[in-house]
């Protein structure tokens, strides 16, 4: 059985954004310029209530007020993937690295 994904929209300074999730957690997050090109298909739900948090705590990044976020993700990908997601969650806010 395939999980429903629901997703909406954000407007944000970058651009429009697409979350994604599962209804438990949010599994994407997509910048317009994403080279996957993600967008909906028909099998998606749309769901602004599902991502009311999100959007809130999008918000407040936005605006300068949040550093750290709070939510639940689940971070569907490569094992390979898996490994840079842990290490980028590593850095302290403000820091890069190369």
């Amino acid at each position: 059985m395939t999980a429903t994904v629901c997703y909406c929209e954000f407007e944000s300074p970058v651009g429009r954004l697409l979350i994604e999730g599962d209804g438990n957690a949010v599994t994407g997050l997509y910048l317009p310029s994403h080279k996957d090109g993600r967008v909906p298909d028909a099998s998606w739900r749309h769901s602004d209530s599902s991502f009311v948090e999100v959007r809130e705590q999008l918000a407040e990044y936005f605006a300068g007020e949040r550093q750290q976020f709070d939510l639940p993700l689940r971070l569907v990908g490569t094992p390979f993937q898996q490994r840079v997601w842990r290490e980028l969650q590593q850095f302290p806010f403000g820091t890069t690295s190369t």
